[in-house]
Protein backbone atom coordinates (compact mmCIF):
# COMPACT_ATOMS: atom_id res chain seq x y z
CA UNK A 1 0.00 0.00 0.00
CA UNK A 2 2.97 2.33 0.57
CA UNK A 3 3.84 2.08 -2.67
CA UNK A 4 0.98 2.57 -4.11
CA UNK A 5 -1.69 -0.37 -4.16
CA UNK A 6 -5.35 0.03 -3.17
CA UNK A 7 -6.63 -2.74 -0.54
CA UNK A 8 -10.53 -3.02 -0.31
CA UNK A 9 -11.66 -4.81 2.36
CA UNK A 10 -12.51 -4.34 6.58
CA UNK A 11 -9.61 -4.59 8.76
CA UNK A 12 -8.86 -8.39 9.47
CA UNK A 13 -9.68 -9.21 13.24
CA UNK A 14 -7.05 -11.62 14.02
CA UNK A 15 -4.32 -13.68 12.38
CA UNK A 16 -4.97 -17.76 11.95
CA UNK A 17 -0.76 -18.53 12.32
CA UNK A 18 0.55 -19.96 15.91
CA UNK A 19 3.75 -18.32 15.59
CA UNK A 20 2.83 -14.73 14.82
CA UNK A 21 3.09 -12.01 17.71
CA UNK A 22 -0.54 -10.88 18.08
CA UNK A 23 0.70 -7.39 19.77
CA UNK A 24 2.74 -6.48 16.31
CA UNK A 25 0.04 -8.16 14.36
CA UNK A 26 -2.96 -5.67 15.79
CA UNK A 27 -0.12 -2.82 15.81
CA UNK A 28 0.44 -3.09 11.72
CA UNK A 29 -4.01 -3.61 11.90
CA UNK A 30 -4.05 -0.11 13.55
CA UNK A 31 -1.34 1.79 11.51
CA UNK A 32 -2.94 0.59 8.01
CA UNK A 33 -6.41 0.50 9.02
CA UNK A 34 -6.71 3.13 11.68
CA UNK A 35 -9.33 2.91 14.67
CA UNK A 36 -12.30 4.07 12.82
CA UNK A 37 -14.18 2.68 9.61
CA UNK A 38 -13.41 5.24 6.81
CA UNK A 39 -11.58 5.18 3.87
CA UNK A 40 -8.13 6.55 4.33
CA UNK A 41 -4.47 6.81 2.45
CA UNK A 42 -1.51 4.68 3.56
CA UNK A 43 1.74 6.26 1.63
CA UNK A 44 0.91 6.24 -1.96
CA UNK A 45 -1.77 3.56 -1.80
CA UNK A 46 -5.18 3.81 0.36
CA UNK A 47 -7.54 1.75 2.04
CA UNK A 48 -11.50 1.43 1.26
CA UNK A 49 -13.31 -0.56 3.59
CA UNK A 50 -16.64 2.17 3.13
CA UNK A 51 -19.07 -0.64 1.34
CA UNK A 52 -18.52 -3.08 -1.20
CA UNK A 53 -16.37 -4.37 -3.26
CA UNK A 54 -18.18 -3.13 -6.67
CA UNK A 55 -18.41 0.30 -4.37
CA UNK A 56 -14.68 -0.08 -3.86
CA UNK A 57 -13.98 -0.12 -7.32
CA UNK A 58 -15.99 2.61 -8.38
CA UNK A 59 -14.03 4.61 -5.32
CA UNK A 60 -10.91 3.38 -7.65
CA UNK A 61 -12.28 4.46 -10.80
CA UNK A 62 -12.04 0.53 -12.34
CA UNK A 63 -14.46 -1.12 -14.51
CA UNK A 64 -14.87 -5.01 -13.00
CA UNK A 65 -12.25 -6.95 -14.97
CA UNK A 66 -15.15 -9.16 -16.62
CA UNK A 67 -18.84 -8.94 -16.91
CA UNK A 68 -21.62 -10.56 -19.03
CA UNK A 69 -24.93 -10.21 -19.78
CA UNK A 70 -26.50 -12.85 -17.62
CA UNK A 71 -29.22 -14.72 -19.13
CA UNK A 72 -31.02 -16.06 -16.59
CA UNK A 73 -30.87 -15.63 -13.22
CA UNK A 74 -29.55 -18.60 -11.48
CA UNK A 75 -26.65 -18.84 -14.41
CA UNK A 76 -23.08 -18.35 -13.63
CA UNK A 77 -20.12 -17.66 -15.59
CA UNK A 78 -16.75 -17.75 -13.83
CA UNK A 79 -13.39 -16.53 -15.11
CA UNK A 80 -9.95 -16.64 -14.50
CA UNK A 81 -7.48 -13.62 -15.90
CA UNK A 82 -4.20 -14.05 -16.86
CA UNK A 83 -1.55 -11.68 -18.01
CA UNK A 84 2.07 -11.94 -19.36
CA UNK A 85 4.17 -9.25 -20.64
CA UNK A 86 1.48 -8.48 -23.99
CA UNK A 87 -1.06 -11.03 -23.53
CA UNK A 88 -4.41 -11.02 -21.87
CA UNK A 89 -5.97 -14.87 -21.46
CA UNK A 90 -9.31 -15.15 -19.71
CA UNK A 91 -10.82 -18.84 -19.32
CA UNK A 92 -14.50 -18.37 -19.48
CA UNK A 93 -16.59 -20.82 -17.53
CA UNK A 94 -20.27 -21.43 -18.06
CA UNK A 95 -21.84 -23.70 -14.91
CA UNK A 96 -25.65 -24.26 -16.89
CA UNK A 97 -26.34 -27.41 -17.87
CA UNK A 98 -27.86 -25.57 -21.27
CA UNK A 99 -26.49 -24.28 -24.01
CA UNK A 100 -26.18 -20.58 -23.52
CA UNK A 101 -25.62 -17.67 -25.85
CA UNK A 102 -24.37 -14.26 -24.38
CA UNK A 103 -22.53 -11.19 -24.48
CA UNK A 104 -18.82 -10.51 -22.40
CA UNK A 105 -17.12 -7.62 -20.83
CA UNK A 106 -13.16 -7.76 -20.97
CA UNK A 107 -11.41 -4.57 -19.69
CA UNK A 108 -8.63 -4.70 -22.16
CA UNK A 109 -8.63 -2.40 -24.92
CA UNK A 110 -6.66 -2.10 -28.38
CA UNK A 111 -6.40 -5.51 -29.19
CA UNK A 112 -8.19 -8.14 -31.44
CA UNK A 113 -10.10 -10.76 -29.82
CA UNK A 114 -9.80 -14.96 -30.75
CA UNK A 115 -11.08 -17.93 -28.98
CA UNK A 116 -8.45 -20.80 -27.82
CA UNK A 117 -10.40 -24.29 -27.85
CA UNK A 118 -8.56 -26.56 -25.43
CA UNK A 119 -10.45 -29.81 -26.51
CA UNK A 120 -9.12 -29.21 -29.81
CA UNK A 121 -6.57 -27.01 -30.03
CA UNK A 122 -8.77 -25.07 -32.67
CA UNK A 123 -7.56 -21.29 -32.27
CA UNK A 124 -10.56 -18.52 -34.19
CA UNK A 125 -11.06 -15.37 -34.49
CA UNK A 126 -14.32 -13.63 -32.70
CA UNK A 127 -16.20 -10.60 -33.18
CA UNK A 128 -16.04 -7.33 -30.65
CA UNK A 129 -16.99 -4.12 -29.64
CA UNK A 130 -14.22 -2.33 -27.54
CA UNK A 131 -15.94 1.06 -25.78
CA UNK A 132 -14.81 2.67 -22.45
CA UNK A 133 -11.86 0.62 -21.85
CA UNK A 134 -13.68 -2.74 -22.35
CA UNK A 135 -14.08 -4.74 -24.85
CA UNK A 136 -17.60 -6.53 -25.79
CA UNK A 137 -17.53 -10.54 -27.30
CA UNK A 138 -20.45 -12.47 -28.08
CA UNK A 139 -19.65 -15.95 -27.02
CA UNK A 140 -21.75 -19.20 -27.58
CA UNK A 141 -20.93 -22.07 -25.26
CA UNK A 142 -22.44 -25.44 -24.52
CA UNK A 143 -23.60 -27.25 -21.69
CA UNK A 144 -20.52 -26.42 -18.99
CA UNK A 145 -18.69 -24.71 -22.07
CA UNK A 146 -15.49 -23.44 -21.25
CA UNK A 147 -13.46 -21.47 -23.73
CA UNK A 148 -10.55 -19.04 -23.46
CA UNK A 149 -10.40 -15.73 -24.85
CA UNK A 150 -7.26 -14.53 -25.53
CA UNK A 151 -6.27 -10.78 -26.42
CA UNK A 152 -2.65 -10.30 -27.58
CA UNK A 153 -2.72 -8.57 -31.29
CA UNK A 154 -2.60 -4.89 -31.10
CA UNK A 155 -5.28 -3.02 -33.61
CA UNK A 156 -6.73 0.30 -33.99
CA UNK A 157 -9.97 -1.45 -34.87
CA UNK A 158 -12.44 -0.65 -32.34
CA UNK A 159 -14.57 -3.11 -33.68
CA UNK A 160 -15.28 -6.42 -36.18
CA UNK A 161 -18.00 -7.96 -36.74
CA UNK A 162 -17.31 -12.01 -38.21
CA UNK A 163 -20.53 -13.65 -39.77
CA UNK A 164 -21.78 -16.39 -38.20
CA UNK A 165 -22.39 -19.82 -39.09
CA UNK A 166 -25.75 -21.43 -38.50
CA UNK A 167 -27.39 -24.50 -38.44
CA UNK A 168 -29.91 -25.83 -40.80
CA UNK A 169 -32.80 -27.73 -39.76
CA UNK A 170 -31.47 -31.38 -38.45
CA UNK A 171 -32.31 -34.45 -39.89
CA UNK A 172 -33.02 -37.04 -37.60
CA UNK A 173 -31.49 -40.42 -38.11
CA UNK A 174 -34.47 -43.04 -37.79
CA UNK A 175 -34.54 -46.49 -38.02
CA UNK A 176 -32.76 -49.26 -36.73
CA UNK A 177 -29.32 -49.80 -35.80
CA UNK A 178 -27.33 -53.11 -35.97
CA UNK A 179 -24.91 -53.63 -32.39
CA UNK A 180 -22.17 -55.73 -32.22
CA UNK A 181 -20.65 -56.86 -28.45
CA UNK A 182 -17.27 -58.00 -27.50
CA UNK A 183 -16.95 -61.44 -26.36
CA UNK A 184 -17.41 -62.45 -22.37
CA UNK A 185 -19.01 -59.88 -21.74
CA UNK A 186 -22.11 -61.51 -21.16
CA UNK A 187 -24.08 -59.73 -23.79
CA UNK A 188 -25.21 -61.43 -26.89
CA UNK A 189 -22.60 -61.51 -29.58
CA UNK A 190 -25.12 -59.17 -32.13
CA UNK A 191 -28.44 -57.52 -32.06
CA UNK A 192 -30.75 -55.28 -33.37
CA UNK A 193 -31.76 -52.23 -31.64
CA UNK A 194 -35.06 -50.98 -33.24
CA UNK A 195 -34.59 -47.89 -31.71
CA UNK A 196 -32.20 -46.53 -29.42
CA UNK A 197 -32.49 -46.67 -25.59
CA UNK A 198 -30.03 -47.41 -22.63
CA UNK A 199 -28.33 -50.84 -22.32
CA UNK A 200 -29.51 -50.70 -18.91
CA UNK A 201 -33.56 -50.84 -19.74
CA UNK A 202 -32.96 -53.60 -22.14
CA UNK A 203 -34.98 -57.07 -21.28
CA UNK A 204 -31.82 -58.91 -22.27
CA UNK A 205 -30.15 -59.10 -18.73
CA UNK A 206 -26.91 -59.42 -20.54
CA UNK A 207 -27.09 -56.37 -21.68
CA UNK A 208 -28.49 -54.93 -19.17
CA UNK A 209 -25.83 -55.33 -16.81
CA UNK A 210 -23.55 -54.49 -19.59
CA UNK A 211 -20.13 -52.83 -18.88
CA UNK A 212 -18.18 -52.85 -22.02
CA UNK A 213 -17.93 -51.48 -25.71
CA UNK A 214 -21.21 -51.83 -28.19
CA UNK A 215 -20.66 -51.13 -31.33
CA UNK A 216 -23.61 -49.49 -33.65
CA UNK A 217 -23.19 -49.70 -37.38
CA UNK A 218 -25.83 -48.21 -39.40
CA UNK A 219 -26.55 -47.06 -43.35
CA UNK A 220 -27.69 -43.44 -44.10
CA UNK A 221 -28.98 -42.40 -47.59
CA UNK A 222 -27.59 -38.63 -47.97
CA UNK A 223 -29.26 -36.90 -51.48
CA UNK A 224 -26.77 -35.16 -53.42
CA UNK A 225 -28.86 -31.59 -52.73
CA UNK A 226 -27.92 -31.98 -49.01
CA UNK A 227 -24.76 -30.72 -49.95
CA UNK A 228 -25.96 -27.55 -51.64
CA UNK A 229 -24.24 -24.50 -49.26
CA UNK A 230 -22.87 -26.33 -46.91
CA UNK A 231 -20.30 -25.39 -45.78
CA UNK A 232 -19.63 -28.04 -42.77
CA UNK A 233 -21.51 -31.42 -42.06
CA UNK A 234 -21.67 -32.65 -38.41
CA UNK A 235 -23.06 -36.16 -36.99
CA UNK A 236 -24.50 -35.28 -33.34
CA UNK A 237 -25.06 -38.77 -31.95
CA UNK A 238 -27.32 -36.35 -29.09
CA UNK A 239 -26.37 -38.14 -26.04
CA UNK A 240 -23.94 -41.30 -25.48
CA UNK A 241 -22.98 -43.31 -22.23
CA UNK A 242 -19.43 -42.42 -21.58
CA UNK A 243 -17.62 -42.09 -25.03
CA UNK A 244 -17.61 -42.53 -28.21
CA UNK A 245 -15.98 -43.25 -31.49
CA UNK A 246 -17.27 -42.35 -34.80
CA UNK A 247 -16.07 -43.89 -37.90
CA UNK A 248 -17.90 -42.92 -41.33
CA UNK A 249 -17.01 -45.18 -44.73
CA UNK A 250 -14.06 -46.86 -42.86
CA UNK A 251 -13.07 -43.10 -42.10
CA UNK A 252 -12.16 -42.87 -38.44
CA UNK A 253 -13.17 -39.30 -37.66
CA UNK A 254 -12.36 -39.23 -33.69
CA UNK A 255 -13.77 -39.75 -29.93
CA UNK A 256 -16.37 -37.54 -28.52
CA UNK A 257 -16.43 -37.75 -24.75
CA UNK A 258 -18.32 -34.75 -23.31
CA UNK A 259 -21.71 -33.10 -24.94
CA UNK A 260 -22.22 -31.92 -27.50
CA UNK A 261 -20.91 -35.54 -28.63
CA UNK A 262 -20.80 -34.35 -32.69
CA UNK A 263 -18.09 -34.61 -35.10
CA UNK A 264 -17.40 -33.16 -38.67
CA UNK A 265 -17.92 -35.87 -41.35
CA UNK A 266 -18.00 -33.28 -44.33
CA UNK A 267 -14.87 -34.87 -45.86
CA UNK A 268 -16.14 -38.31 -44.93
CA UNK A 269 -19.58 -38.70 -45.90
CA UNK A 270 -21.08 -38.37 -49.16
CA UNK A 271 -23.71 -38.48 -51.68
CA UNK A 272 -25.58 -41.81 -51.57
CA UNK A 273 -25.08 -44.60 -49.20
CA UNK A 274 -23.34 -43.79 -46.45
CA UNK A 275 -21.82 -46.63 -43.40
CA UNK A 276 -21.97 -44.79 -40.02
CA UNK A 277 -20.12 -46.92 -37.22
CA UNK A 278 -20.58 -45.70 -33.86
CA UNK A 279 -18.57 -47.50 -30.74
CA UNK A 280 -19.67 -46.83 -27.72
CA UNK A 281 -17.51 -47.33 -24.53
CA UNK A 282 -19.40 -48.04 -21.23
CA UNK A 283 -16.42 -48.46 -18.17
CA UNK A 284 -18.24 -47.13 -15.27
CA UNK A 285 -19.27 -50.58 -13.64
CA UNK A 286 -22.21 -49.38 -12.15
CA UNK A 287 -24.32 -52.04 -13.97
CA UNK A 288 -22.13 -54.81 -14.34
CA UNK A 289 -21.44 -54.57 -10.38
CA UNK A 290 -25.11 -54.50 -9.68
CA UNK A 291 -25.74 -57.57 -12.39
CA UNK A 292 -22.90 -59.73 -10.03
CA UNK A 293 -25.16 -58.77 -7.16
CA UNK A 294 -28.38 -60.33 -8.60
CA UNK A 295 -28.77 -63.40 -6.78
CA UNK A 296 -27.11 -66.39 -8.84
CA UNK A 297 -25.18 -64.50 -11.04
CA UNK A 298 -22.24 -65.34 -12.79
CA UNK A 299 -19.36 -62.78 -11.36
CA UNK A 300 -17.42 -60.80 -13.88
CA UNK A 301 -16.21 -58.81 -11.92
CA UNK A 302 -13.52 -58.67 -8.89
CA UNK A 303 -13.37 -55.32 -6.13
CA UNK A 304 -12.23 -55.00 -2.65
CA UNK A 305 -14.72 -52.54 -2.54
CA UNK A 306 -18.27 -53.41 -4.03
CA UNK A 307 -20.93 -50.55 -2.27
CA UNK A 308 -23.39 -51.47 -4.85
CA UNK A 309 -26.84 -53.22 -3.98
CA UNK A 310 -28.73 -56.05 -6.56
CA UNK A 311 -31.58 -53.12 -5.97
CA UNK A 312 -29.66 -49.84 -6.86
CA UNK A 313 -31.04 -48.48 -9.87
CA UNK A 314 -28.91 -48.62 -12.89
CA UNK A 315 -27.17 -46.08 -14.38
CA UNK A 316 -27.56 -45.03 -18.63
CA UNK A 317 -25.26 -46.44 -20.80
CA UNK A 318 -24.82 -47.37 -25.02
CA UNK A 319 -25.65 -44.77 -27.22
CA UNK A 320 -29.00 -42.67 -26.61
CA UNK A 321 -29.30 -40.51 -29.39
CA UNK A 322 -30.99 -38.75 -30.93
CA UNK A 323 -28.30 -39.41 -33.67
CA UNK A 324 -28.59 -36.30 -36.34
CA UNK A 325 -27.07 -35.08 -39.06
CA UNK A 326 -26.61 -31.00 -39.06
CA UNK A 327 -25.61 -29.07 -41.66
CA UNK A 328 -23.84 -25.54 -41.07
CA UNK A 329 -24.27 -22.63 -44.04
CA UNK A 330 -23.38 -18.99 -43.94
CA UNK A 331 -25.59 -16.45 -41.82
CA UNK A 332 -26.18 -13.51 -40.59
CA UNK A 333 -22.96 -11.33 -38.94
CA UNK A 334 -23.33 -11.99 -35.04
CA UNK A 335 -22.73 -8.57 -33.36
CA UNK A 336 -21.31 -8.17 -29.70
CA UNK A 337 -23.58 -7.08 -27.76
CA UNK A 338 -26.76 -9.52 -28.65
Amino acid sequence: MKAGATVIGKAPVGTPSLTDNQAQFKALVVELWGDKSEDRAVGKGRILQVGSVADGLKQAKLSPDFTFKRFAAQNQVLFVHRRSADTDFYFVDSRSDQAQRFSARFRVMGKLSELWHADTGKIEPASYTGADGMTTVPLALEPFGTVFVVFREPTNQTSEMLPEVRETEPYQLEGSWDVLFEEGRSAPASVRFDKLSSWSKNSDAGIKYLSGHGTYTKHIQVSESYFKNAELVWIDLGDVANLAEITVNGKPLGIVWKARYRVNVTDALKAGDNTLQVRVADHLWVNRLIGDAQPGAMQYTLTVRDPYKANFPRVPSGLLGPVRLLREEPGAILKAGE
